[in-house]
């Protein structure tokens, strides 16, 4: 009897043992669990502790100034009911319009306007939008105005979550991991999209699109570069290689004259090249190679260039923070080699 007593008390204190370990290891650690590290300093004091501790940052009041400006402009415009827009468009390009009446010989249908159909009375085909038929030529103003709507709706989606995400990171004091990089980024998405429905000049003549990325993207791929050489985990620089290539095609399909529209998609273009060498760089392919293929194919075909001019565009392609590797350097050859070629290699 005595002897199983103590076997009972020997296996309470193990499992007691075991449960308080068990606690210990599924706890949240203190920051008394670590060993603080300096790694490395930044310019305006901070420092690396362990893996990445943001400093403590300082934006000058001229960014400030930016952010309210356009926080004001947003503020000030009437927003339109996108939806509503985009179902009303068929009254605005016709407005005797019908569900049931042909908009060719005003003929009355026995069917309603569901499908492409052809009118039994004069024999023109009738294309059926948003429940009312339309002749072909309205249909096609049609497609080119929902495609305008559609990508305003977005642009007006994007310009709110970047001033959103803006104010809350300087509500944060700039330290959300990445700090002034993202905050920059936000900004010049903000003035890309507020170019796109107001855009403005300052004192010193530069212009919304100007802003955008010639100046605040420029300067969070700065910033995204000292991240990275402070040891920063990922590197989100190919993401915002690409969204400026994106930007370059957007300034492009908003520029009025030919000249400009093809300055900006040789930027575009270049700027696909340099995505490419940041994307072998870091091995980050967040997007669909195949896809900025594609593109760029398309943008061979409309600038007209040929291989010789294609491989000085790659030649001069390099990562914002350092020099491609052979290795890179042959797979980035791969890739322009794929773009040459009708067939991926």
């Amino acid at each position: 009897m005595v002897y199983f007593i103590i076997f009972v008390i020997v296996i309470i204190a193990l499992v007691a043992s075991f449960s308080k370990k068990k606690r210990e290891r599924e706890r949240p650690p203190k920051s008394s669990d670590f060993k603080v590290e300096i790694i490395s300093d930044t310019k305006d004091g901070g420092g690396m502790i362990n893996d990445y501790q943001p400093p403590i940052l300082n934006v000058a009041q001229k960014t400030i100034d930016d952010l309210n400006l356009l926080l004001s402009l947003y503020k000030k415009q009437e927003w339109p009911d996108w939806e509503k827009e985009t179902n009303n468009l068929v009254k605005k390009l016709n407005n005797n319009a019908k569900d049931s009446v042909c908009p060719y010989c005003s003929a009355t249908l026995d069917f309603k306007a569901v499908r492409v159909r052809k009118c039994p009375g004069c024999g023109e085909q009738m294309v059926a939008k948003k429940g009312y038929f339309l002749t072909t030529d309205r249909a096609l103003k049609y497609k080119e105005q929902t495609e305008i709507l559609a990508e305003n709706k977005t642009a007006h989606r994007q310009l709110d979550n970047a001033l959103l995400n803006a104010q809350n990171t300087k509500l944060n004091n700039y330290n959300n991991g990445w700090g002034l990089c993202q905050f920059y980024w936000d900004l010049a998405i903000a003035f890309e999209n507020s170019a796109i429905f107001y855009d403005q000049q300052d004192e010193k003549g530069y212009s919304f699109w100007d802003k955008s990325w010639g100046y605040y993207n420029k300067t969070a791929l700065a910033e995204g570069e000292i991240r990275h050489n402070f040891k920063f985990a990922v590197s989100r620089t190919p993401q915002l290689v690409y969204c400026e290539a994106q930007h370059f095609e957007k300034r492009a399909k908003h520029s009025a004259r030919e000249s400009q529209k093809n300055k900006m998609l040789e930027a575009a273009l270049y700027t696909y090249a340099r995505f490419f060498a940041e994307a072998v760089h870091f091995n980050d392919f967040y997007l669909s190679k195949s896809t900025i293929i594609k593109r760029c194919k398309e943008l061979i075909g409309e600038l007209k260039i040929n291989n010789n001019q294609l491989n000085e565009i790659f030649e001069k392609a390099q990562p914002c923070n350092s020099k491609l590797t052979a290795d890179d350097k042959e797979k980035l050859n791969l890739i322009k080699c794929e773009i040459e070629h009708d067939q991926p290699l």
